[in-house]
């Protein structure tokens, strides 16, 4: 189920944008359902400490997310798919009934003075009984994918984080 919003802010480089994004703890600045987003190194790394947490997502990084839902705090694991220096940037979350695909493209835009960001989740059902709910789901996906694209450019454009 493929969700996406575009949006163009001016006096913003995609090099930004990418920075902010890459960023866990900028997570709950654009994201609102956000308790907590932290990244690790792998745990099969060769190179660096497996386990280790890190303030800046790289591809391959493990993630563990926290979210409120309803009344309470869920957990997705997850894995940074995609991370181009100031093109896209990707993660991928798993639980028992979802599998999300969650993420940005940026680009200069057409006056060169800023940046054309597209957001995007793409969501699939890891039990049946949910395709029961696929349109009020698809419904609230789309207007959360609205909602937090317009609180990335508000965020990235004061350049900082929110706690």
């Amino acid at each position: 189920m493929w969700n996406e919003a575009v949006i163009e802010i001016d006096g913003v480089s995609p090099e930004q944008c990418f920075d902010f994004v890459t960023n866990p703890s900028n997570c709950k600045a654009w994201n609102p359902m956000c308790v907590e987003l932290n990244a690790f190194v792998p745990k099969d790394s060769q190179t660096e400490v497996p386990g280790e947490s890190r303030a800046v997502m790289q591809e391959g990084m493990d993630l563990k997310y926290q979210f409120r839902m309803g009344g309470n705090t869920e957990t997705m694991d997850g894995l940074v798919r995609i991370a181009t220096p100031s093109s896209a940037f990707a993660m991928g979350f798993k639980d028992s009934q979802f599998l999300i695909e969650v993420g940005f493209h940026f680009q200069k835009s057409g006056n060169g003075q800023g940046t054309k960001i597209m957001h995007f989740q793409d969501t699939g059902f890891r039990n049946p009984c949910m395709l029961l709910m696929y349109p009020v789901v698809w419904l609230a996906i789309r207007s959360q994918v609205h909602k937090e694209i317009k609180l990335f450019a508000d965020a990235v454009k004061r350049g900082k984080k929110e706690d």
